[in-house]
């Protein structure tokens, strides 16, 4: 039993000699500065245009998660990276004509969403 407490001592001052000899190589990107944003937003867009697509606009920083949900019921998933040094933004096309959206920070302090909306354009047309 003694060799096993040894082994997580061992362990645990490993990993504290890597993390402070390479703290960037064991983490994600540092967020430079705090946003004063929201956490999440939800929302619908149904667009009228025959060959428009419904888009989710995020601005913010850092990770989030868009989830959209199309009337057949599919929910579609995916987490993008803003530019962890400010506040970049995003237009992510659906490929659908109709959604129910939601936005969720998922980084560092959870409220980095500055703004975020759902539009229609015939850009990202099927």
């Amino acid at each position: 039993m003694h060799s096993h407490r040894r082994k997580g001592t061992l362990l645990s001052v490993l990993a504290t000699g890597l993390a402070l000899v390479s703290p960037v190589a064991l983490s994600a990107p540092a967020q430079a500065a705090p946003v004063k944003g929201f956490h999440s937003k939800s929302g619908s867009t149904g667009c009228p245009g025959a060959y428009d697509t419904a888009f989710i606009y995020v601005k913010g920083a850092a990770k989030f998660r868009v989830s959209w949900r199309v009337p057949s019921g599919k929910v579609h998933t995916q987490e993008y990276w803003n530019d962890p040094s400010g506040i970049s933004s995003k237009a992510i096309p659906t490929w659908r004509d109709q959604v129910y959206w939601k936005v969720t920070s998922v980084w560092g302090t959870k409220k980095n969403l500055v703004k975020v909306y759902g539009f229609c354009s015939v850009k990202g047309n099927r």
